[in-house]
């Protein structure tokens, strides 16, 4: 039976104002910078983008740690490539969650940097077989390869954009099933919350 502390759920977007700013002013980052709506008129632009994520993404996400994180959910937060790579060794079920910037070559964004498709599969090893879950917009492609390079791994992923809330709603309604143990697996677990979404 899949326990809380089997599932590690990576975070790997700001959750303050100042990294917020930083990441608005960071070439190497996507999510802050193009993602986000733009609205008008330009001056004090910056700090009502914050506000809106503060609401939508912030404080929501704060809400699902302090709620499940007593049940021994396991949360990391400012998660770099590298740290990335050192998580999934430990966990039975790995979430990764954060933006794919989609393109000829979808680049993942972790708390450092986006990282390349190839470098990002190259980072989980040839006979890994535990659950990644991409909880990232839309990635298409490092889904597909990664389950074709990685075959022993149970990947989940979506190929249509579900917005920030939605998504922190769904993985409270999976805790919430692998709290009281109505599934034995990951992906049972998120087949019963999405036919519970279906019901309602």
């Amino acid at each position: 039976m899949l326990r809380p502390n089997d599932c590690n759920f990576m975070f790997c977007l700001p959750l303050t104002e100042d990294q917020f700013n930083k990441d608005n002013e960071n070439l190497k980052k996507d999510f802050v910078r193009e993602q986000l709506p733009i609205d008008k008129p330009e001056e004090n632009r910056q700090k009502r983008l914050w506000e809106v994520y503060l609401q939508e993404v912030v404080r929501p996400y704060q809400n699902l740690k302090k709620q499940f994180s007593v049940y021994g959910f396991v949360f990391n937060e400012s998660v770099t490539f590298s740290m990335f790579a050192e998580l999934i060794q430990n966990y039975e079920v790995n979430i990764l969650f954060s933006h794919c910037k989609t393109g000829t070559n979808e680049e993942i964004e972790f708390f450092d940097r986006l990282v390349p498709k190839d470098e990002f599969i190259d980072a989980i090893p040839l006979n890994y077989n535990k659950i990644i879950d991409l909880s990232v917009c839309m990635p298409e492609n490092t889904a597909k390869d990664l389950k074709h390079k990685r075959r022993n791994a149970i990947v989940k992923s979506v190929d249509k954009p579900i917005d920030f809330l939605l998504w922190l709603y769904i993985y409270g309604l999976t805790f919430e099933i692998i709290s009281d143990q109505q599934a034995p697996s990951f992906p049972e677990a998120f087949e019963l919350t999405f036919n519970k979404l279906y019901s309602l």
